[in-house]
């Protein structure tokens, strides 16, 4: 079924050719000590969300939900986005990495047709394996600001998690921008 509003066809995905998993195997997101079937919406390959977004490869997965790469069926079908998102304290998790190229994108979806992702498939929904997501190009960004202070005012109390703190916010004393300077270390560090 095709959309008037789609500028790109939807892409066609394998039904067969891929690796079959053994149904009893556990993987992925069921290797989660916590996994229940129901948190997770059954997401399948080539499914499109909302008229306009096309699933294309499982990009990873978490105690309540999996991660997909979805292509745009109304934006023009090379507007890959070559910029990066932003969402600062500074860790790991705050880091946005750059979005790959437009021709690393393309690959990335057109191995996805041609050598789809093993996967298992049960009688109310398929577990799919994760798909390697060319990386990008470029030098991570910080994004989350929410834990942002101005510079000029002074400060105290408690930012960073306990893993991540400088030691002049452990001891709850006055600190400045130079704790940012502390997180960079213990994230390169780590």
């Amino acid at each position: 079924m095709l959309s008037s509003k789609w500028t790109s066809t939807p892409r066609e995905f394998p039904t067969s050719g891929f690796e079959l998993l053994d149904a009893s195997s556990k993987i992925e997101e069921e290797t989660l000590p916590t996994y229940s079937p129901e948190k997770y919406y059954p997401v399948q390959q080539g499914e499109v969300f909302n008229d306009r977004y096309q699933v294309l490869a499982k990009l990873g997965y978490g105690v309540t939900s999996t991660v997909w790469f979805a292509r745009d069926l109304v934006a023009p079908s090379n507007a890959w986005n070559d910029g990066t998102k932003v969402e600062k304290d500074i860790q790991l998790k705050n880091l946005l990495l750059p979005t790959p190229s437009s021709s690393a994108l393309a690959d990335f979806e057109e191995r996805e047709i041609k050598v789809p992702a093993a996967r298992k498939i049960l009688k109310d929904r398929t577990v799919y394996t994760t798909s390697r997501f060319p990386a990008g190009d470029g030098l991570p960004l910080l994004g989350d600001f929410g834990e942002a202070r101005f510079g000029d005012e002074e400060n105290i109390g408690d930012i960073m998690p306990d893993y991540y703190r400088a030691p002049e916010v452990i001891l709850k004393s006055n600190w400045d921008y130079k704790v940012d300077i502390w997180n960079v270390a213990m994230i390169v560090s780590a």
